[in-house]
C-alpha cells in the first residue's frame, strides 16, 4: 500500500492551484481598476457639485464673469442675458434679468467640464435701504 503523493499528483494540484490563483489576480486586479474609476468619479461629482453651488451663489448681473480656485479646482464662468431686465411685479423694488451662466469645470489633472445654468440676476432700483 502507498503512502503520500506522487511527484505527478504533487504537479497537477500545483497547477491547479496556479490557475486558481491566476483568476483570482485577475478578478482582484478588476476591482481594484474598478474601484479607482469610481473614485475619480466621484471627485469629478463633487467639484461639479461645489462649481454649481458656488456660482448659485453669485448675482450674474453683479459678477457676469470671473474665476475663483478652491485647491487644485478652478471654477470660471461667463453669463449671457436670456430674456430682458424687467422690474419685478411682486417685488417692485428690484429688476431681475434671466441669464444663461456657463460654467467651467477645470481640475489640475483631469479633464475640464463644461455646463450651462439658468440663473436670474437682480439689481435694486434706487435706494433699497432708505425705504427700511
Amino acid at each position: 500500500m502507498q503512502r503520500g503523493f506522487t511527484l505527478l499528483e504533487a504537479l497537477v494540484a500545483m497547477t491547479i492551484f496556479a490557475m486558481s490563483a491566476m483568476g483570482l489576480y485577475a478578478w482582484i486586479n478588476t476591482m481594484l481598476i474598478g474601484t479607482a474609476r469610481m473614485d475619480d468619479l466621484l471627485t469629478k461629482n463633487a467639484d461639479v457639485i461645489n462649481g454649481i453651488e458656488y456660482v448659485r451663489s453669485l448675482n450674474p448681473m453683479e459678477q457676469p464673469d470671473g474665476s475663483v480656485a478652491f485647491g487644485e479646482v478652478e471654477y470660471r464662468w461667463d453669463s449671457e442675458l436670456v430674456e430682458e431686465v424687467r422690474q419685478g411685479k411682486r417685488v417692485p423694488l428690484f429688476n431681475f434679468g434671466l441669464y444663461d451662466v456657463e460654467l467651467v469645470v477645470q481640475h489640475a489633472d483631469r479633464t475640464t467640464q463644461t455646463l450651462t445654468l439658468k440663473q436670474i440676476g437682480y439689481e435694486a432700483r434706487g435706494d433699497v435701504r432708505a425705504i427700511f
